[in-house]
This record gives C-alpha cells, structure tokens and sequence, in this order.
C-alpha cells in the first residue's frame, strides 16, 4: 500500500489535532480520496515522520490526529550547496527534483551572463516559492524529513562573495586535472553549475580568483540539468549515504 506523506510547516506533538491547509486538505479529500480512519506520514524538518489518522473530513478542511512518531534521519552525512545558474522552467525543475532526491543541503538559483532567467525580481521570488514546492515534493517521495533550503535567487558574483564552504568547486569541461576523488568530504561542499550556454571567461576568472576549483567530471560534455546531480550523485557515492 502507497505511504502518503505530507509536509507540515509546523510543530507536532502526540495526540495533537491538526487541521491541514487549504491546499493539502483538498489534496487528502479530493485526490487522493482518502477518507475518515486513514492514516497518512507528516514532516516537518525535524527528522522525524509523524503519523496521522484522519479524523474529520468537511468541505474544505481535513482534520487528523497525530498518534506516533519515529525518528527517522535520511539526511546525508555530506552538506552540499549547490549554486546552480537559472535555466529553462522544466530543467530548473528537474534539477531541484533530482538534487533533493540525492541529498543536496541547499540550492541557490544565480544569474549569470548567459543565463535565460534576468533578474525581474517579482517572478524570481515567484519562481523561488513554487522551486520550494518541487523541493517539498520530492521530499515527500523519496522519504527525506527535512526539505533542502532553496534561497533566494542571487548574481553569480554575489554568490561567490558570500560563500565561505571551504571546499568551493566549479565544474569546468576544460579541466582534466582535479578530480571530485580528491574532494575533502568531511567539510561543507558548494558546487556551482553553469547555464545551457556555460559560463563566460570573466565568470569562470572570478570563481577561481575566489577560492573555487575546476573539476571535471570526464571528457564529456553535461548538459546543465544532468552536471549538477551527477555531481551529487558522485559525491555522495564516495562518502555519504549511496
């Protein structure tokens, strides 16, 4: 039988009545059809899975009482952020999909030179709430109790400035000589992801004038939505939960 998991933006506590938000009550009634006595799984960043039982079904309301919890920590062992630079809306989607599924800590959206997205901050802050909702999303799926952070968008530059993870990686298709194998794991990672039409000379410049460090992930050439997963992907095979 499916597991229905929901996240909770709240505390819990045992035997507690929790009446469920608009959108997540029409979720539980109307999708999913689920009714009185059904149990589903709560989350709420705090590493551990609650379970419910439906207690009371209205017109627009669901209303479940909270009657066990488990620890459950399925967070990595590794903290890597990922700078990622904005792409088109369904690869931006699946990159914050497959980041979360792996175990990414954070994402930041950037712009870039060559980036799609231009800094019109009405539809980033727009775009970076429904990123969250595909972040909670692929919690919900892949067992995670702890959604990865998606912060606000930021230039490039900006980003670099601020970021003070001692190991600062930027992946380059040009270098051969570092390779991920020799990668401090025991210390806060950030991987910074180029656009479709990579990153310009001035860019990459200014990353390695700022503590990042090319690496390769071979000799052929990723696109965007598959660099920055496969990199996590690669990561945590050498020293986190893969």
């Amino acid at each position: 039988m499916r597991k229905h998991r929901f996240y909770y933006d709240n505390h819990l506590n045992l035997q507690q009545d929790v009446t469920l938000a608009a959108d997540l009550s029409h979720q539980v009634s109307r999708v999913l059809r689920l009714q009185p006595q059904d149990q589903i799984y709560l989350f709420n960043n705090s590493n551990v899975e609650f379970g419910a039982i439906i207690k009371q079904i209205t017109r627009n309301t669901v209303t479940v009482t909270i009657c066990d919890s488990n620890n459950i920590d399925n967070e990595s062992p590794l903290k890597i952020n990922l700078g990622q630079v904005i792409t088109k809306n369904e690869k931006m989607d699946l990159i914050i999909q497959k980041s979360t599924e792996l175990g990414v800590h954070s994402i930041t959206p950037l712009g870039s030179e060559f980036s799609i997205m231009k800094h019109d901050h009405a539809r980033i802050d727009h775009k970076i709430e429904h990123w969250q909702k595909v972040a909670i999303a692929a919690c919900c799926q892949c067992w995670r109790n702890t959604v990865p952070t998606i912060h606000h968008a930021a230039t490039l530059t900006a980003w670099i400035d601020k970021n003070k993870d001692p190991q600062r990686l930027i992946l380059s298709p040009h270098n051969t000589t570092i390779k991920l194998s020799s990668i401090d794991l025991q210390s806060p990672i950030s991987i910074l992801i180029g656009p479709e039409g990579g990153f310009s000379d001035a860019e990459v410049n200014y990353a390695l004038e700022h503590g990042f460090n090319p690496i390769s992930l071979g000799p052929r050439i990723l696109r965007t939505e598959t660099a920055g997963p496969a990199a996590i992907a690669i990561l945590q095979a050498m020293g986190g939960d893969l």
